[in-house]
Parts: C-alpha cells; structure tokens; sequence
C-alpha cells in the first residue's frame, strides 16, 4: 500500500508527468523541400525543441538523406506525425442518411466505390458533419492511397514510424487557436489563406470553430513563373485578378450563408513568396490585410519566417501532445490499423499469458504449502497430542486476528482518500483549467491553486460532486492573462462520503 505521507504535497510537475510527457515530431513534404518540427510540453508551456526545412537533393527524396537529415539534427523521436500534402487529398461533399457513426463509415465507402473510378485506391475518412433537414451532410478525404504508402516506404526505410496522418487545415486551425490575441488581437474571427503551387484553401475559423473552408481553383505556381521569368506586368495582373475574384466569391458565400461580417485580417500560410505580390490588390479591392505571421507563443527555438511552413505541423504536434484539446481527424492506413490491431491482440496476449502464470504459480504454491503444513502438523500432532486442546484454543484464536487483519485492511483501504481526490478532482476539471499547486495535510485540502477561464463555473461543477463540494475559494480571485487565478481549502470528503 502506497504511503499517503509522501503525497501530502504535490508540484505541478510531478502531477503533469502522470498524462503526457512525451514530445512530438510533426513534418510534411511538397515537390521541393522537406520540413520537420518538434514540440515539447513544458511546464510552462509548449516548447519548439528543433526544426527543420531541408530542399531535396537532386534524385529527390530518398531514404539515406532523410536518415542523415534526422542524425544531423538530433531529433529525440523516430515516432512521427505526418501532414497530408494537398497533393495527396481531395475534398467531397456527400448527403446521407442520418447513421449512427459505424453505419455512415460503411455507407460512404460503398457510396465512393459505386461512384466515380478512381476512388476505390483512395482511402475514405469521413472528416465532420452536420443536420441538413431529415439528412446528413457529410464531409469526407480521399487520400490517394498507393501515393501515401510510396511516400511512407521511404520514410520506414529512413527509419522512422509513422503513428498517424493529419491534415493541414485541422493543423492551421490549432495554430490560430493556440495564438489567437497573441498579437493583442481580439477578434474572434481569422480568415488563412494556403497557398500552394496548384490550389489555394481559403478557410474562416471563428470561436475556435473550422466554420467554412473551401479549395479555390488558384495556384501560385504561374504567378511565381512570370515573375522570375520577368513576365508582362499585364500576365501578372491576370494571375492576381483570378484570385482576388475567386477569394471575393467565397466571402460573399461565407456572408450569404452565415449573414456575418468578414474579418478585416487576412493571414497567409504555405507559399508565402506570392503574398507580397497580392497584398496591395487584397486591400485595395476586398479591404482585406493580408500578413504573414512570423511569432508564435511557443517558447524554445524561433521560427521567423519559416513560421508560415511549420504552422500545420505546429498545430498537429500541439493536439498529439494535449496541449490543445484533441480535435485532429486522425488517418490511418490498412496496415497502421493492421499492425495497431496486431499490436494489441499481442499484448492483449502476453497479459492472459502472464494472468495464467501467476495464477498457476500461486496455486503450486498454496498446495506445496498445504502439503508442507500437514506433515508438520502430523508429526507435531503425534509428539504433542498433550497439547492438542491448546493447539485448538491458539486456532481459534488465529481465526478471530484473521478477521480483525481483514476488517482492518478495509479500514486502511478506506483511508487511502487522497489519491481518490486526485482521480476526482482530475476527472471533474473544466476545459482550460490548470491546477499549479496542491497541498493535502491529514485528509485536509490546505491549498489548491490555479487558472480557469471561470471560477463560478469551477465552483458549480465541484457543488455537484460528492467529495469537492467541501471545496470553497480562499483569498481573492486575480484575473490574468491566461484566465482567473483562484486559490481554494476544504476537506476532502464530505459526510455523504463518510456513510
């Protein structure tokens, strides 16, 4: 039994090892250049530990440079996340019947195989939908599967473990939300532009919340041409008229739909070599400011103006280590779920197998035991059978301490209250609350303090919790950046418990 003397103070730092104390390694590719990312989860919050944007070598990318590129710059995990190339996904909207969640994965598959060729090589992922009348809107990724396993070989030859498969825009939303008023920036709504050689996504995120994302039909990739081939201004400014018309197209649809004002900020990600080009046209025909962000409030390394590049692979590494809530659509391919399935039906196996040997080696013992006590009380028996009736009166007498040992060890285990305070305590946390310090003396909560956007509602949730309604704020509640400061004392259980 664990000794409660030595729980009676616990930082922040031992509590936080407990859930996550594993970095994460993010990277993406595009028909250039490579770029990979690590995040820690500190104390004091998220940390850039190393990054990377390596262009290809002339053969492209192959597993020996990949393989070099990880020892040269010292990568703490071979266990990564990857960030879908656009290349690699497309978009679709289906309507369907209103499923339970099982039954609409199988009916979209058997939707996409029945419909156009092509998609029965794509793997289907149903990414969000919504009540449409009597009917679902569903939205769902084909990600072109013979294309993912051809890039995925060469990252398994390199070494690396690919644990799961994200997207950009789920990886650009977290990267908002993880800033957002970073900038002294208070509006609840961010349009992003992504922009890539072949197509554009325009998305809207509002209150934390993916509200509409749409692939414009524009890419960067001639615009670029023409000005390092030093095109006719007029080429030019067709390139740029195309988009602005495409980019006014999807706000009057976002207004039409939503009847909401359109942000005056316009922030650009991916190939950020156009936005100098298409700034002043943004401003001047849509009043739109477009920028390009080059802080982030994760401490550690600092990205400049590769921040634009590792956004997405920010934003999933962020949600892989919990410092966002977890929200990412996470893909995975027939062999990852293979070998995750296999994974657990072994250790599923070597948990039986260990149980069984336990067991068996715990019976073998009890019938040696068995066996050994008899014959020694055989032989005791025929050499002090004079002593036979205080023998019986000393048994009896075992059998009552055995009784009191057993209702003894459920007194004890009755006790061990602290550590079932800090289950409930962790289970009944609202969203964003953090708990920095917490000291329990003699079944007595003499300081529980930290931050949460609300401490009434802190307050509410614990009055409904037999064993925190004892709970009560001590001192003043200090408002800061991050939320309330609140600092609470009590008793950690209640009468109700007591019964």
């Amino acid at each position: 039994m664990m000794n409660l003397k030595k729980m009676n103070k616990l930082s922040l730092s031992r509590i936080g090892g407990i859930f996550h104390s594993r970095n994460a390694v993010a990277l993406d590719w595009d028909h250039q250049s490579l770029a990979a990312v690590e995040v820690a989860d500190r104390n004091n919050g998220a940390e850039i530990i190393h990054f990377t944007i390596r262009a290809f070598p002339a053969d492209g990318m192959n597993a020996a440079w990949l393989k070099a590129i990880w020892q040269q710059e010292h990568f703490s995990e071979h266990r990564v996340i990857c960030c879908l190339p656009p290349a690699l996904v497309e978009y679709k909207s289906l309507v369907m019947p209103d499923l339970p969640l099982a039954q609409l994965e199988e009916a979209v598959k058997i939707e996409m195989d029945s419909g156009s060729s092509g998609h029965s090589t794509s793997l289907v992922k149903i990414i969000d939908w919504q009540k449409q009348y009597q009917m679902l809107l569903v939205n769902i990724a084909l990600v072109k599967l013979e294309l993912l396993a051809k890039e995925f070989q060469v990252l398994k030859q390199a070494g690396l473990e690919i644990e799961w498969t994200g997207f950009r825009y789920q990886g650009l939303q977290n990267f908002i939300n993880f800033n957002r008023n970073f900038w002294d920036d208070t509006t609840t709504s961010t349009i992003y532009l992504d922009i890539d050689k072949d197509a554009t996504e325009l998305g809207i995120v509002k209150n934390e919340v993916m509200v509409y994302r749409r692939e414009i039909g524009w890419g960067c990739s001639a615009l670029l041409n023409n000005l390092r081939g030093n095109n006719s201004q007029a080429i030019i400014s067709s390139e740029i008229t195309d988009l602005i018309e495409e980019v006014r197209l999807s706000l009057a649809a976002y207004k039409a739909d939503t009847k909401d004002e359109i942000p005056l900020k316009i922030e650009a990600f991916g190939k950020i070599e156009a936005a100098p080009t298409i700034r002043d046209s943004l401003l001047q025909e849509l009043g739109l400011h477009l920028y390009t962000s080059e802080k982030t409030k994760l401490s550690g390394m600092i990205t400049h103006k590769h921040t634009p590049r590792l956004a997405p692979l920010l934003g999933l590494a962020l949600d892989h280590i919990k410092i966002l809530p977890p929200k990412a659509v996470r893909l995975y391919t027939p062999e990852q779920d293979r070998s995750r399935w296999n994974r657990e039906k072994l250790l599923l196996g070597i948990a039986v197998i260990i149980t069984c040997s336990f067991a068996l080696v715990g019976l073998v013992m009890i019938f040696q035991a068995s066996s050994i006590r008899n014959q020694q009380a055989e032989v005791w028996l025929q050499h002090q059978s004079a002593s036979l009736s205080e023998l019986r009166r000393s048994e009896h007498q075992i059998i009552q301490n055995t009784k009191q040992i057993q209702q003894l060890d459920l007194w004890l285990a009755k006790q061990n209250q602290e550590l079932e305070f800090l289950l409930l305590l962790q289970n009944n946390l609202p969203d964003g609350t953090q708990i920095t310090d917490l000291t329990i003396e003699n079944g007595i909560v003499k300081d529980l303090s930290g931050v949460t956007p609300s401490v009434s509602l802190l307050l509410n949730r614990f009055k409904t919790v037999p064993g925190l309604r004892n709970l009560a704020v001590k001192g003043t509640i200090a408002s800061i950046p991050a939320g309330e400061a609140f600092q609470m004392e009590g008793m950690i259980s209640d009468k109700e418990r007591a019964k």
